[in-house]
């Protein structure tokens, strides 16, 4: 993997959750992921170059309703739900803390 992708992977191992099924919004992403880069870094890092860096991470992109951009599978551990629910709202299961 490009050494250019390390921040990144830094950022989503400390400060994400990666499950199936859930999502964050692109641009709150963007914003955390920028906000956590050392300020002489964020110049290098603008929403274009996260957006390709998280193509070449395998993590999907894509609109949701309302014509929003989200990221699939990963949301950020400030806004972690804390049970994944099924259809009709059953208890899927837990998430650890």
């Amino acid at each position: 993997m490009s050494q250019n992708l390390r921040p990144l992977q830094t950022f989503i191992a400390r400060e994400c959750c990666q499950l199936p099924g859930i999502r964050v919004a692109y641009a709150q992403f963007a914003t955390a992921f920028r906000r956590w880069l050392p300020e002489s870094d964020r110049l290098k890092w603008p929403k274009a170059a996260i957006g390709h860096a998280l193509d070449s991470l395998g993590l999907p992109r894509g609109r949701g309703a309302g014509g929003n951009y989200f990221v699939g599978n990963l949301d950020l551990r400030a806004s972690r739900p804390r049970y994944v629910l099924k259809e009709r709202r059953r208890l899927l299961k837990e998430l650890p803390a």
